[in-house]
């Protein structure tokens, strides 16, 4: 799904009820928008959006300040789920910018968590920190190599359990 070229004021996606899977070759990519308090491809809002083996979330721009392609405010964010043979699910967040070309992929509001499900081994999952809150916001980026270990993790009073992935 492509976001078009003219800039928007909501996202591509909005998911407030119910349950979005994006599965295998699902792809959401080249959406601008110009609101700084939702994502340009995806807002969860509520529901639930699951990010399957294969899919893909990139090229999508956001204000400077903004929120990121994938703006994470409540409900649910899985990662992985779709595999059944016991190899890693690869999914990509990645290539997303902000107005000034900095990186900018999944913002987590502080009280939320991202729920790994399996193996994301080779994955491209970049979580975006916004820091106008320090304190408040997402706990400074750390990076993990692999297949995410316990001690990859930010388990203890983080206010988000993130792993951020090479881009």
């Amino acid at each position: 799904m492509k976001g078009g070229s003219a800039a928007r004021t909501k996202p591509v996606i909005k998911v407030n009820l119910g349950t979005l899977r994006l599965g295998a070759n699902a792809s959401v990519q080249d959406s601008t928008t110009t609101a700084t308090d939702s994502g340009a491809a995806i807002d969860i809002t509520g529901g639930t959006l699951q990010l399957e083996d294969k899919s893909n979330v990139g090229g999508n721009v956001s204000p400077t300040n903004g929120r990121g392609a994938i703006n994470y405010e409540s409900g649910d964010l899985k990662l992985a789920g779709s595999k059944t043979d016991g190899l890693a699910s690869v999914i990509t967040v990645s290539g997303n910018t902000d107005g000034e070309g900095k990186p900018s992929n999944v913002f987590v509001a502080a009280t939320k968590k991202i729920s790994v499900m399996q193996s994301i081994a080779g994955s491209s999952i970049g979580i975006s920190k916004k820091g106008e809150n320090p304190g408040k916001d997402l706990p400074d980026a750390f990076s993990g190599v692999g297949t995410p270990t316990a001690t990859q993790e930010r388990t203890s009073q983080s206010p988000a359990r993130v792993l951020r992935r090479p881009m």
